[in-house]
């Protein structure tokens, strides 16, 4: 499969992760940080007073794990004001509006949903991707590129987070699939006493590096 069903915690985790990063990004907006962010204003974003903190979500729509990330994300917007009522909370008194995009589950969708977000000037951040393909070489450099946060709940890649080529602005809450690799041959060798294994997989970036 290309995508295995990662626990909803990671994409609750990763909205969480988001939210800290809009509280952040929103108080430098305040007088107390103003000069601060005036020496770093590439950094910085500033929301006007009223306007919307803009979040993207760039997550499969056919991908069990992506449906599963796109509601954690509404409802972690539902509940900024302590309670799942069906209303979006507020931040820092501003209200927050969702921009979705659909990663494809594949490069050329991840490049796709990642450009069609960054028409949004104020995007603050985005929980995505849904696969890693999406991300790897794709969404991943694109949202670095504009500065913008990319955290995946379910991306799971050992590239996409490899200091030789791991791009600033990306981050994810799942785990490294460098870590499955060594815990599945350990079981292998120590459990069943088996030291050879045939290894099915699509030519994408999970299955290659998993394998």
């Amino acid at each position: 499969m290309r995508v295995r069903s990662k626990p909803f915690a990671l994409a609750i985790g990763a909205v969480l992760i988001v939210v800290l990063i809009v509280v952040v990004a929103v108080a430098t907006s305040g007088n107390d940080a103003q000069a601060v962010c005036d020496k770093t204003d590439a950094d910085c974003v500033h929301v006007a007073a009223g306007a919307p903190i803009q979040i993207g979500s760039l997550l499969s729509k056919e991908q069990g794990s992506g449906k599963d990330g796109l509601v954690a994300v509404k409802l972690a917007m539902d509940y900024l004001d302590g309670r799942f009522d069906g209303v979006n909370g507020r931040l820092l008194d501003h209200p927050v509006s969702l921009l979705s995009a659909d990663d494809g589950c594949s490069p050329a969708g991840g490049r796709k949903g990642a450009k069609q977000l960054l028409q949004e000037s104020n995007l603050i951040a985005t929980v995505g991707t849904t696969c890693s393909s999406a991300a790897l070489g794709e969404a991943d450099r694109l949202m670095s590129a504009a500065k913008v946060p990319l955290i995946s709940p379910s991306n799971s890649a050992p590239l996409l987070t490899d200091p030789s080529r791991h791009q600033r602005y990306y981050f994810r809450t799942s785990f490294n699939d460098l870590i499955q690799g060594e815990v599945v041959a350990e079981f292998a060798n120590s459990e069943i006493a088996k030291r050879r294994a045939a290894v099915f997989y699509t030519p994408d970036a999970y299955s290659r590096q998993v394998s």
